[in-house]
């Protein structure tokens, strides 16, 4: 691991446990959110299976 992965996997991991992103950006040191949600939050296989079922349950009526 290079020492500028730390940036990406940092942003990437406090944003998988629900971190609000002001403050991973404000912890990366970006004056920008874009630049944060850009280059540092990747989207991972869970994250997409919650969203899954997120959707499912709103598209069915369930509660959330």
């Amino acid at each position: 691991m290079r020492l500028y992965d730390l940036r990406p996997s940092c942003g990437s991991l406090l944003a998988g446990e629900g971190t609000d992103p002001k403050v991973i950006q404000a912890r990366l040191g970006h004056a920008s959110i874009a630049t944060t949600y850009d280059n540092c939050i990747h989207a991972h296989p869970e994250g997409q299976a919650r969203a899954t079922a997120t959707l499912n349950r709103a598209l069915s009526g369930g509660a959330s």
